[in-house]
C-alpha cells in the first residue's frame, strides 16, 4: 500500500504516533483532539466556539463528554478565569498533543513525576 502525502506540509497538523495509539481515547475523543490541535491559537476555545465555528459536527453533550475524557487523560486543561470581585468569566483552555507535554508546558506550573518513556500499548 502506498501513502501519498502533499509536499505542502504547512496545511497539516503533525501529531505524535503515541497520541494516535493511546487506547484510552475513543475515536470520537481522538477526533476532537485532532480538530482542536488544527485550530489557530486565537480560536474561541469554548464549547460554543467549537459548535458555532463548525469545528465539531457533534452536539453539545457529545462534545462535552469528549472534552471531559481529554481532561481526564491530560490532553486538555481548562483553567477557570475570574474577573473583578472574583466573578467567574469562563475558562482558559490549554490543548496538548500529549500528556507528557502537559507535564512540562502548562501555564499553571510544573507537575511532579517523570514522563512515561516506554512504547505505547497497541491492541490490534
Amino acid at each position: 500500500m502506498a501513502i501519498y502525502r502533499d509536499p505542502n506540509r504547512e496545511r497539516y497538523t503533525v501529531i505524535a504516533n503515541a497520541t494516535i495509539r493511546d487506547m484510552r481515547l475513543s475515536n470520537k475523543d481522538l477526533g476532537a483532539l485532532v480538530r482542536m490541535l488544527a485550530l489557530p491559537d486565537d480560536w474561541d476555545f469554548t464549547i460554543e466556539g467549537l459548535i458555532v465555528g463548525k469545528v465539531m459536527p457533534d452536539g453539545k453533550d457529545s462534545i462535552t463528554r469528549s472534552l471531559k475524557k481529554l481532561e481526564e487523560y491530560e490532553y486538555l486543561n481548562r483553567i477557570p478565569q475570574r474577573g473583578k470581585n472574583g466573578v467567574f468569566k469562563g475558562y482558559k483552555w490549554e490543548v496538548f498533543e500529549s500528556p507528557t507535554i502537559a507535564d512540562y508546558q502548562s501555564t499553571e506550573g510544573l507537575k511532579t513525576g517523570k514522563p512515561e518513556t516506554g512504547k505505547p500499548e497497541c491492541t490490534e
